[in-house]
């Protein structure tokens, strides 16, 4: 993964195709720029947004803060991978009571949306969630 210009990455910013490539980029390269770049952008974007709360919810950079982890994934409602984030919250109980019903229904919002990791979150909690009925 080579590194990228400023104007590079405004413009892969402009296309909600990229979150994927450019959470990585981030996470791999260079964790310290999201937090400039995501502040530059309309508080709205849910991807960037989406990639604020991984940082807190993995303590990247920032100190670990589920609070502001949920708050960012709830502002990032249009995001999938947000959706499934709130799910391992409710899951959880990290930045909101825990919440098996509400968590089943992220998931599978999110799977919906053809989010892997919700897909996977269902199949793994299945029995966990057939319990609970």
């Amino acid at each position: 993964m080579d590194d990228l210009t400023e104007s590079q990455l405004l413009e892969l910013f402009e296309d909600d195709s990229n979150f994927e490539y450019l959470r990585d980029y981030f996470v791999l390269k260079h964790t310290n720029l999201i937090c400039i770049k995501a502040a530059s952008l309309e508080n709205n974007n849910y991807n960037f947004l989406t990639l604020q709360g991984l940082y807190y919810s993995f303590g990247i950079i920032v100190k670990r803060d589920y609070d502001k982890a949920y708050e960012l994934y709830s502002q990032s409602f249009g995001n999938p991978i947000a959706i499934d984030s709130l799910g391992v919250c409710y899951w959880n109980g990290e930045g909101v009571e825990k919440d098996i019903f509400k968590s089943k229904e992220l998931f599978q919002r999110a799977t919906d949306l053809n989010d892997d990791k919700a897909m996977r979150c269902l199949a793994h909690y299945k029995e966990e969630f057939d319990n609970f009925i």
